[in-house]
């Protein structure tokens, strides 16, 4: 019999609290722990995307592919290096070892990418990114109505929308789905020369019309009130009825030119059981609990999207 057995055996009461102790010990522990859905990682692989509009698969590969390739496997670090390029399209893909140095070899392959800028063919788009599990949603949420959807996107983004954003881990809330609009003025070339007006007023008028600035504080009787000055541009009607000086006096907008708001096509599609709906992603914080965060959502984001369809 060896002597921690004999030990053990003489002294049975206080092996049998010191192994008790140890039991609560880790069950305390264990509840503390941090739970985490998707614990947060960093992938060590970026991609470098290449869009040339017009160039042959062999034209992408010996002016666009080729040279980035290079260019990335002179990076420290870099491991491995992938591509494949079709007709005006180029993509390559680059790997390194999983290091504390993640930010540093990111920032140098996008640097490398993008000084090769200049010898690239007019009109070539160039996209570096990289990702993991931080840069996914902890949450999607749908919301849709019967009633008006312009309105109900609204609704969402004004009002729902900060609501999420404000509970604690929460890094952005993205809707997707939703019509947005915008403000077309077309000039009437006749109408432009007839009052000689020039165009390269509009931005500064729009901009100074369309601003509301702080004008200081008032004092009364409920405390101090913050004072602003001028008001937005709300309408089409009141963009239109905006006053222009030109030589021979002052004219407006609609004088000389026809003000519209156009749709911009959505860049993605949400629905729901076959019928439009809106789509909310939830992106956590970097370091945040997404079990916590989930938790939180649970009840009150439903019940908030709900009130106002």
């Amino acid at each position: 019999m060896t002597f921690l057995t004999h030990t053990s055996l003489k002294n049975r009461l206080v092996v049998g609290l010191a192994t008790l102790a140890i039991a609560v010990i880790g069950l305390f522990s264990m509840g503390a722990l941090k739970q985490e859905l998707m614990p947060s990682m960093q992938v060590p692989m970026a991609f470098v995307g290449l869009q040339s509009t017009g160039l042959a698969p062999e034209e992408m590969a010996s002016t666009l592919t080729e040279p980035v390739e290079q260019a990335i496997r002179a990076v420290p670090g870099v491991t491995s290096v992938t591509s494949s390029t079709s007709s005006g399209n180029a993509q390559s893909y680059a790997e390194w070892a999983f290091s504390e140095n993640d930010d540093e070899t990111m920032r140098a392959i996008r640097s490398a990418a993008e000084s090769l800028k200049p010898s690239f063919p007019s009109g070539t788009e160039l996209q570096v990114m990289s990702g993991g599990s931080d840069d996914m949603p902890a949450m999607v949420l749908s919301a849709g109505t019967s009633k008006n959807q312009e309105s109900f996107g609204d609704a969402l983004a004004q009002t729902v929308g900060p609501a999420l954003q404000g509970v604690s881990g929460v890094r952005t809330v993205d809707l997707a789905g939703r019509e947005t609009q915008e403000i077309i003025i077309e000039l009437r070339a006749a109408a432009v020369t007839k009052y000689k007006v020039d165009p390269s007023t509009f931005g500064p008028i729009l901009q100074a019309t369309g601003a509301t600035l702080p004008a200081g504080q008032a004092t009364s009787g409920e405390g101090p009130l913050s004072i602003t000055v001028g008001a937005n541009l709300t309408s089409i009607e009141s963009i239109a009825a905006l006053p222009i000086t030109v030589p021979d006096g002052v004219i407006l907008i609609s004088d000389f030119a026809d003000v519209r708001a156009e749709t911009i096509p959505t860049e993605s599609i949400s629905r729901v059981n076959g019928a439009p709906a809106l789509t909310l992603q939830i992106i956590p914080a970097q370091g945040a609990n997404v079990v916590q965060l989930t938790d939180a959502y649970d009840s009150g984001s439903c019940d908030l999207a709900l009130s106002h369809s």
